[in-house]
């Protein structure tokens, strides 16, 4: 899943519970260039 740095700015807690709850990965992008994941946490 992509997500806009302004998007994930604006709806952070949606997209950390596609993370937690539903095990997605999401991509970060700035300016269209993909700058960070946000990734479920295995222990």
């Amino acid at each position: 899943m992509l997500a806009t740095a302004t998007e994930m700015r604006n709806n952070f807690s949606h997209y950390l519970t596609q993370v937690t709850d539903e095990n997605k990965e999401v991509i970060i992008t700035k300016n269209n260039v993909r700058v960070a994941r946000l990734v479920p946490y295995v222990s």
